[in-house]
């Protein structure tokens, strides 16, 4: 087989099954030799498994004791030794054989490549993006309607991607975070191939949980502080005042009225936050409520109150 033109970056516990399967993907790519950069973090891996990538002498493995997936793509990135490289989930794989038309594209001098995928729920697949090529040449605002930022489908020109454009993103919608500073550091181009599956699995799991509700208002505000178009930070705004929305929600079903009241507020003196003044007559109907039971909840702020979710100013 030739040299390896392409590192795959998978990072991973080191305890799902699954990665086999993502490391067989890369090694079955034949018009690109490609390389499975495995970055293992923190220490929960399983020992076996470990040892089976080490005997594997197609795999490249690094193992850090720092956990979070931000870090390992991180780690893996500053350790790329071939002229292109890409990210991979280790629960997702490559589509067999299907690069040859991403490398046409990174040769004629794109920096990134944003491709296409398939989604897999219950062995039923569909196309992930049904508008991967809307809104042309504007990149940045196709990235808030059509998120092409995918693990699995981001192709980079080694020379072209600083590292440093990994370092700073949060261990939530850090691909968001990702793919926007690539629109404003590298030259990046879209295509409609398919190169990756996309398992629906734990990675939902996690966009569902309270942490990530609680952290989408902030990566909003910290992705907002990066760019510096105009309309861009205006929807910016009004996304990071429906996450707001969320985080009222959550906390309101968590019974935390002063919190869910904190967040709107915050979410109402965003971007578009006049959509939930009326959710203030819910707020005000579930408190009087927990009054009446006796679960006297914290003090209502006033409207100049900080948001719960702090993070830099729209």
């Amino acid at each position: 087989m030739s040299a390896p033109v392409l590192s795959v970056i998978i990072p991973t516990l080191g305890v799902r099954p699954e990665l086999l399967r993502a490391i067989a993907s890369t090694q079955a790519q034949v018009a690109v030799p490609c390389v499975a950069l495995v970055v293992v973090n923190g220490n929960r891996f399983d020992p076996r498994l470990i040892a089976r990538l080490e005997a594997d002498p197609s795999v490249r493995l690094i193992r850090t004791p720092v956990p979070g997936v931000a870090h390992a793509r991180l780690l893996g990135v500053s350790h790329v030794e071939t002229p292109y490289f890409s990210l991979l989930d280790d629960d997702d794989e490559l589509l067999p054989d299907c690069l040859a038309p991403v490398m046409e594209v990174l040769e004629a001098g794109a920096d990134v490549v944003a491709t296409n995928g398939l989604i897999e729920i219950g062995g039923n697949l569909s196309v992930k993006h049904d508008n991967l090529m809307g809104y042309g040449e504007d990149h940045a605002l196709a990235l808030l309607y059509e998120n092409w930022a995918a693990s699995g489908g981001l192709y980079c020109r080694t020379a072209g991607v600083p590292v440093a454009l990994f370092e700073g993103l949060p261990n939530y919608m850090e691909l968001t975070q990702l793919g926007m500073r690539m629109t404003m550091h590298c030259r990046v181009s879209r295509i409609d191939c398919k190169t990756f599956i996309y398992h629906i699995g734990a990675a939902e799991q996690a966009t569902a949980s309270p942490a990530f509700v609680r952290a989408e208002p902030v990566v909003m505000a910290q992705i907002a502080s990066e760019v510096t178009r105009r309309d861009i930070r205006a929807k910016l705004r009004r996304k990071r005042s429906a996450a707001l929305h969320d985080c009222a929600e959550l906390e309101l079903g968590r019974q935390n009225i002063g919190r869910a009241w904190r967040d709107h507020v915050a979410s109402m003196i965003g971007g578009g936050g006049h959509r939930y003044l009326s959710y203030t007559r819910h707020l005000v109907r579930e408190t009087v409520s927990m009054w009446l039971r006796g679960l006297r909840p914290a003090a209502v702020p006033v409207a100049t109150a900080g948001p719960a979710s702090r993070g830099p100013d729209l």
